[in-house]
């Protein structure tokens, strides 16, 4: 690209167009800017260093870009789908862990009651051998 100057003159107009060079690194007054002995040679070295440049700063933003999106997904948070998909998934997890815990205490119950009998049994048969000796004191008095 090669900046055009327009001179109008007396009724005729005269174009002076200045030799730029159309990228960067194709050395100093070319349009390539300096930045280096090697940019400002110019020629291939020039424009392979350019290039890198460029790349390095396009990296270097695509990189901040994708810093920014991550920081405000987490900011905004997941979709709306995730989020019921989860508090189902949490639910369901829930429910389960209800289950086996009810189950466990039902168990345990049963296991108590089980163990209630035998001590009532247990509880009876000495209340008799009490009243048993409490007899044969009395017969011998």
């Amino acid at each position: 690209m090669a900046l055009r100057l327009c001179i109008l003159t007396r009724g005729t107009t005269r174009v002076l167009a200045r030799g730029l060079a159309d990228r960067h690194g194709r050395g100093v007054g070319k349009g390539g800017g300096a930045g280096g002995a090697i940019r400002e040679a110019g020629g291939a070295f020039g424009e392979r260093q350019a290039a890198k440049e460029e790349d390095y700063f396009r990296k270097k933003t695509r990189d901040a870009v994708e810093a920014y999106r991550r920081q405000a997904g987490r900011a905004v948070g997941k979709p709306l789908k995730e989020k019921a998909a989860e508090a189902e998934s949490f639910c369901e997890k829930m429910k389960r862990q209800y289950d086996e815990l009810k189950a466990q205490i039902q168990k345990e119950i049963k296991h108590y009651e089980a163990e209630l009998e035998d001590h009532k049994a247990i509880l009876e048969m000495h209340r008799r051998h009490v009243k048993e000796i409490n007899d044969e004191v009395n017969k011998c008095k």
